[in-house]
């Protein structure tokens, strides 16, 4: 905002109020960082906005409270403000915010309370306690909108964490400036306000019109992302807000009812450029536009969980640390004053030597500091950069810098280290991964010691390492005894000799501090003893402010902390979804926002935690179970893998451990199933000779070094291989199915006494079973009311046994349905009126489909409904549980379904976690299983190819009532709706222009989405690349990598293999990991490994053809389909080859490969005009392709005109002859060449008066115009003279008409 400049301060209202913010503004979008983080913000407010408007109208809302933190820069007392004009601007704030402000009137309906607040900091980033104020002397005069007073090595004071804080800093502004303020989306380093100091708090010196704080208020809005009012624009700029009438341009002072636009112009609006008397309020919609941001993912989320306003300790307060300098053995609360200040080097010949220690830490050094220098030249994202000097011997950190704030700008940091001798490591790191040059700027560093340059450079990619080591050297220091700094071990004088200032201290500054030779004294706020109050007001009569909040407590409407819902002092910790509804106790590590959690696709599911298959003991996993102790309610998982069952506690799911691994019986498998009874897990496999083991559970408790292997308490050895087991915990029965016994049906085994499992009966009558579930049936059907019925998957069937008599077993019903392959494994709805079954082959041309069967009367089952999914991909197992079905479908991972229409026959999906981003095709990889009965709500889940995931579901509960999609930006946008059902399509969304390469012709919406063809390649290109390594079991190639550019991402991976073998291994053993510029990394193939971080497609059945499965050097081919993956990006992309066979010995594997649609950048052969006399010559061709094209007679490039004589512009052969004299009557406007035939009417002579007669009136003019030379009006036969030939011509068509 500009401010006045002297000659202005007579007439304040002269005053024009501009603001820079807008320009800062439209500067940044020049950086593609702050372009993309604006597009974001603006993306999410889209889908927020409608939110948080019905939060607001249900009286749902949460107020927000913002720590701040004001930094008064000052060069003189004047600019020093005081602390109440501070308190009086955080007071404006929070009453303009809440619309508590005295002059608020009813002018404007939609002016409304934004709910948002404003609290000074009452602890800094390290915990320390601080008043929110900090005040820093300056040497700069005045500052301007550079963003220099956010630096202090600009003369400024460094920003606060943005994440945490609202930094405002007070300042003396040139140029006329009153203030501006960064928006959302900018560098953290600048982000904030900036007031000048006379326009904060009221009535500063000079504010004139603008006295009342308002300016503070208008940049704060800015910073919470409100634009101008008027949108920086005409009327065709909007500031994208809806009840905000659009206007011209500003208005200044208090033009109230000043129009434009066709409305009123709403001049009392904080965002408009009038004077602070006149404003008076934000409306709805800004309010929801602002609290838009504080939503999950949002750019000012973070503040929710600052803890910058928390409240100080109140009792038994001090240090309680009794190691520290203050140590108070009477304090009971830690206030955060513990002081270690007192540690150091006492050895007054030191290098390090510390004269306020009075307890020595040990640190001393001998001999002389070494002078370590910095020199960094930023490119243009100094946020990016940081750096670290680190002591190779001790792993002290020595110096360090960065993120810096200010782009192409030098900064120099030096320290003096006390390194004698000894070697350290420069570590210079780039977040981004793109170095400081040259792809964004011409950075560089530069790091001396000594004056000597031991490294520098500028282009790397993440990070960059210099080892250096330094000598001894001279001790310098002061050798003058009559110093008071003489140092009697110095060898050669420095220059450092320094004499007692006035104030006693050795090469003081003198008398310069606060109170002369002292600082104000602690709890003092001015040299005269005069206290604050509680609000920290130098003698405010504040008795009381327990929470901190800055408000007393007399005033104060929540004396104590809203808690994560906005109830004041309530005990709701975590709102993540900011929906009003509070969260289990444990934060997820990775929430679901926006449709990721982390890199995973989801829906409604939180990640909690991640282990992949190294962390849970090695191979690959399979099944999985879950165990709750009921002695502790600590929840266990139990994981089935090819070599044993791994024991996982998740009870903080945020860090699951590993207890250890029970081996397999045998020898390892692919398939392997746990269930548990009575605190023992029944384990079954298809290993040959496995048999069931039995495990007491309760060997998990207090397990002391982690991880440990464990060893079966019992064996049932009356099977050996076995695909399934089922238990039903009422009756104490296990039910092993898929084994070598009675044709692979039911072994029903007795467990009641779980170490000594007992075969009391079999079925095997309807054949094998691949998986079963046991249950005392409930159902509606009386006659098999209580009884025990094992609904079995016996491969295309859905058979029902009643097995009340083990001894006896009756086969009740067998039914098919016509679309079977596989039928695989099914779970009961809890009422056992609905059978959910999955076959595990069907899915074919369809997605994965779900059948749904009535079994309210179990001798005529009915097929009622077919659930088809969402994705291709193939279901495995499935599990219900309080009213949704926990689908684990391979590929696609955890479906979540709902159950409140099965009656109907119809399933609905409400939440979803894809473990597998790269693809949701129907392959045998992914998750195998979940478990979704823990009493926290957690639910387990097993990937074959990546360990354990450990998820929260965080299903908003359904819409009843004015249920529709609210989400403007949806195509179905329903503006009737009030309430969200989660019906939002955006299926209209994509690529409408039809050249591009990804054109989606389904498309109504633009999506920006579109990628243009390569103006090299089109959109048919590709990658070659050749590789050959020689690798051992687990071992990479070194990284091949090629700059290309995904367009938009790689369809195919076209690969010939020679393989030379050894030792068994096979050519189906190599696997390839592909890395894209994102950093996203997809691997495929492998016999029983894969590239560590990677996303893998399948392992070598999945992937390489049947004929790579052998020993036999020679040639091979494959072509892999990478169309599912989330490969793209421009830039380095790395391809590795790697052993994937855990057994190998060294074998050769010779690749070249074609990666489809992933075009390189370089300068490969361009076709075009290469002649320069022609009108299309192309400079840049570099092979003629026959395009040649000249100008033709008109000028027109590849123009077919051969002449234009008359160079008219209109070729020969295409003249029109005729008249082109306008003024002729016979004038021809198509012709376009004069032939001479323009013809004209004469004139009648002599009709002076042109009444159509030569008349007496004519005669007298002829006459009076007689003897007239040059010039002449009766000049009739043209001699420039009016005689008597004149006369006589008139005289002859006397009374005659005209013709």
């Amino acid at each position: 905002m500009n401010a006045l400049s002297s000659s202005d301060a007579s007439n304040p209202t002269s005053m024009p109020r501009t603001c820079a913010s807008h320009e800062k503004h439209v500067e940044m979008m020049g950086l593609q960082k702050y372009a993309e983080a604006r597009e974001r913000i603006d993306s999410h407010r889209a889908q927020w906005e409608p939110i948080v408007a019905q939060q607001r109208a249900a009286g749902q809302s949460v107020v927000v409270t913002i720590p701040v933190v004001f930094h008064v820069l000052y060069a003189n007392s004047t600019e020093n403000i005081a602390d109440s004009e501070i308190l009086e601007q955080l007071q404006t704030l929070n009453d303009d915010f809440r619309r508590l402000n005295s002059d608020a009137d009813n002018v404007w309906s939609q002016a409304a309370d934004t709910e948002i607040e404003f609290c000074l900091a009452s602890f800094d980033p390290d915990g320390a306690p601080t008043n929110g104020i900090l005040r820093v002397p300056t040497s700069v005069s005045s500052f301007g909108s550079n963003d220099a007073m956010k630096f202090t090595a600009q003369g400024g004071s460094d920003a606060w964490p943005a994440s945490d804080y609202l930094n405002f800093w007070v300042c003396n502004l040139g140029g006329g400036l009153l203030g501006y303020a960064q928006f959302p989306g900018g560098p953290a380093a600048t982000d904030g306000v900036v007031c000048g100091y006379p326009f904060v708090g009221n009535n500063g010196p000079g504010a004139g019109i603008y006295n009342l704080g308002r300016t503070g208020t208008h940049e704060v809005g800015h910073w919470l992302d409100l634009r101008h009012i008027w949108g920086d624009g005409g009327c065709s700029v909007d500031d994208g807000v809806s009840d905000t009438p659009e206007s011209d341009a500003s208005n200044f002072n208090c033009a109230i009812g000043h129009e434009s636009c066709g409305t009123v112009d709403m001049v009392q609006n904080y965002m408009d450029y009038s004077q602070d008397a006149c404003m008076n309020l934000f409306t709805a919609g800004q309010a929801v536009r602002m609290q838009a941001l504080f939503q999950p993912g949002g750019d000012r989320a973070s503040l929710l969980n600052s803890s910058g306003c928390a409240p100080p300790c109140e009792v038994s307060c001090g240090c309680t640390d009794d190691a520290a300098c203050n140590f108070n053995p009477n304090a009971l609360n830690d206030d955060g004053t513990c002081d270690f200040s007192c540690y150091g080097c006492t050895d007054a010949n030191a290098c390090n030597y510390d004269a306020g220690a009075t307890i020595n830490d040990g640190s001393c050094v001998s001999g002389t500091p070494q002078n370590f220098e910095m020199t960094l030249n930023t490119d243009q994202y100094p946020g990016e950069t940081t750096w670290s000097v680190v002591n190779d011997a001790t792993g002290e950190t020595v110096m360090s810098g960065g993120p810096y704030g200010t782009s192409g700008t030098t900064y120099t940091s030096s320290e003096l280290v006390c390194a004698n001798s000894g070697c350290f490591t420069l570590t210079i790191n780039d977040s981004f991964g793109d170095g400081i040059c040259c792809g964004y700027g011409d950075g560089s560093y530069s790091f001396t010691v000594n004056g000597e340059v031991v490294a520098a450079g500028g282009s790397f990619t993440n990070s960059e390492s210099t080892n250096f080591c330094v000598e001894p050297s001279t001790l310098e220091g002061c050798t003058d005894p009559n110093a008071c700094n003489y140092d009697n071990t110095a060898e050669v004088d420095d220059g450092s000799c320094a004499t007692v200032d006035v104030c006693g201290v050795c090469d003081g500054p003198g008398a310069v501090l606060e109170c002369g030779c002292s600082d104000i004294p602690a709890g003092d706020c001015d040299c005269n003893g005069t206290q604050l109050d509680a609000i920290g007001e130098c003698g405010g009569t504040c008795e009381a402010d327990l929470d901190a909040d800055g408000i007393c407590d007399d005033v104060d409407d929540c004396v104590g902390q809203l808690d994560a819902i906005g109830v004041c002092n309530g005990d709701c910790a975590f709102d993540v979804d900011g929906d009003g509804i509070c969260d289990p106790s444990t934060p997820p590590t990775e929430p679901c926002v926006n449709g990721f959690a982390g890199i995973y696709p989801c829906d409604q599911v939180d990640l909690m935690a991640h282990l992949n298959p190294t962390a849970v003991g090695g191979g690959e996993m399979n099944d999985i179970w879950g165990w709750t102790d009921p002695l502790d309610g600590k929840e266990y998982a139990l994981l089935g893998k090819t070599t044993g069952t791994a024991f996982v506690d998740i009870t903080d799911p945020n860090n699951p451990v590993y207890l250890g691994e029970l081996p397999t019986h045998t020898v390892s498998s692919s398939w392997r199933d746990i269930k548990v009874y009575a605190d023992h897990a029944f384990i079954v496999s298809e290993a040959s000779g496995h048999g069931m083991q039995v495990f007491d559970l309760t060997n998990l408790r207090n397990v002391a070094n982690p991880p440990v292997t464990f060893s079966s308490d019992a064996h049932y050895g009356g099977f050996g291989n076995c695909h399934n087991i089922a238990i039903n915990e009422e009756s104490g029965r296990a039910y092993p199915i898929g084994a070598g016994t009675f044709s692979g049906g039911l072994n029903i085994i007795d467990i009641s006494n779980p170490l000594s499992p007992t075969l009391i009966g079999s079925f095997a009558e309807d054949g094998y079973t691949h998986d079963a579930q046991i249950v005392n049936y409930i159902g509606p059907d009386a006659q098999y009311a209580g009884k025990e019925m094992a609904f079995c998957f016996n491969e295309n069937t859905v058979t029902i046994v009643d097995v009340t008599n083990a001894g006896d077993p009756v086969l009740v019903s067998a039914t098919g349905y016509s679309t079977s392959a596989y039928t695989h494994q099914g779970w009961l709805t809890e009422d056992h009126k609905y059978l959910l079954v999955n076959d595990e082959l069907d899915e074919g041309s369809v997605n994965t489909r779900t059948y749904i069967f009535d079994v309210q009367d179990l001798n005529n089952v009915s097929l009622i409904g077919t659930h088809v999914g969402s994705t291709p991909a193939i279901d495995h197992n499935l599990y219900t549980h309080e009213g949704l079905v926990y689908q684990s479908n391979y590929r696609a991972g955890l479906r979540i379904l709902d159950l409140a229409n099965i009656a109907q026959g119809v399933l609905e999906e409400v939440a979803f976690f894809d473990v597998y981003p790269a693809s949701n095709s129907a392959q045998f990889n992914g998750t195998w299983s979940n478990y979704p009965y823990f009493g926290s709500g957690n639910v387990i889940v097993s990937h074959i190819e990546d360990g354990l995931y450990v998820l929260r579901p965080n299903i908003t509960p359904p819409c009843e009532v004015a249920c529709g999609c609210t989400d403007a930006t949806a195509c179905n946008y329903d503006a009737n709706a009030l309430n969200d059902d989660g019906s939002c399509d955006f299926g209209c969304y994509g690529c409408t222009e039809s050249s591009a390469c990804n054109y989606d012709p389904s498309a109504t919406i633009d999506d920006g989405s579109c990628i243009a063809p390569d103006p090299n390649f089109g959109c048919d290109c590709a990658l070659d690349g050749a590789q050959t390594a020689t690798l051992s079991a687990s071992e990479s190639s070194t990284p091949l990598t090629l700059n290309a550019t995904g367009n938009p991402s790689p369809s195919t991976f076209e690969i010939t293999l020679n393989f030379t073998g050894a030792g068994g291994s096979w050519p189906a053993d190599m696997a390839v990991a592909i890395t894209d510029p994102n950093g996203v990394c997809v691997s495929f193939g492998g016999y029983n490994d894969s590239p560590a971080g990677c996303s893998s497609l399948g392992n070598y059945s999945a992937i390489w053809p049947t004929d790579w499965n052998t020993s036999t050097s020679g040639t091979y081919s494959a072509v892999v389909d990478l169309s599912g993956t989330s490969l793209s990006g421009s830039g380095d992309w790395s391809f590795v080859l790697y052993n994937g066979y855990s057994s190998s010995s060294a074998v050769t594997y010779d690749a070249t490969w074609t990666l489809n649609d992933v075009c390189p950048n370089g300068n490969p052969d361009t076709p075009g005009c290469t002649e320069p006399t022609a009108c299309n010559f192309n400079s840049d061709a570099t092979v003629d392709d026959g395009s040649c094209l000249f100008d033709d007679a008109l000028g027109v490039c590849g123009g077919d005109c051969d002449s234009d004589s008359d160079q008219n512009g209109v070729c020969d052969d295409a003249e029109i002859p005729g008249c082109t004299n306008e003024e002729a009557d016979n004038y021809n406007p198509s012709a376009t060449q004069d032939d001479g035939s323009c013809e004209f009417t004469e004139p009648c002579p002599g009709d002076f008066d042109g009444d159509g007669l030569i008349t007496v009136s004519d005669v007298l003019v002829s006459l009076g115009d007689f003897g007239c030379s040059g010039i002449c009006q009766g000049d009739l036969d043209g001699d420039n003279i009016t005689g008597v030939t004149d006369i006589l011509i008139m005289l002859s068509g006397f009374g005659e008409p005209c013709p």
